[in-house]
């Protein structure tokens, strides 16, 4: 955090590992919904990433999700401060077999899946 004439600083938390990488205020000012990944090796190309509440008071966060597999992202949370909502981004891989003729719509055409 840093006071609008940007005199004082101070980190309002620390994580060992991993990253935050969106968030949202809460109406009290007080408390923030982030987005962070927890991964250990590869946080910012992790494919989990959960939401968290964390305090400027230094207070512990609080984790909101527990998830597998995707990522809860932008958190936008009401005027109120009783609802929130957050983009889930979930990812499929997929193997695909194609020809490798001249003709890129014939080679499209007879793609097929193959996983």
């Amino acid at each position: 955090m840093i006071d609008p004439a940007g005199r004082n600083k101070r980190a309002v938390t620390n994580f060992p590992y991993g990253g935050v990488f969106a968030q949202a205020w809460l109406p009290d000012s007080r408390r923030l919904v982030i987005a962070r990944s927890h991964d250990r090796l590869s946080a910012p190309y992790s494919d989990v990433w959960d939401l968290s509440m964390v305090s400027v008071d230094g207070e512990p966060p609080r984790r909101l999700t527990m998830n597998i597999g995707a990522r809860f992202n932008r958190p936008s949370v009401s005027a109120k401060g009783n609802r929130m909502v957050a983009t889930l981004e979930s990812y499929q891989l997929e193997i695909w077999q194609a020809p490798l003729g001249p003709d890129p719509k014939a080679n499209a055409a007879r793609a097929a899946s193959r996983g």
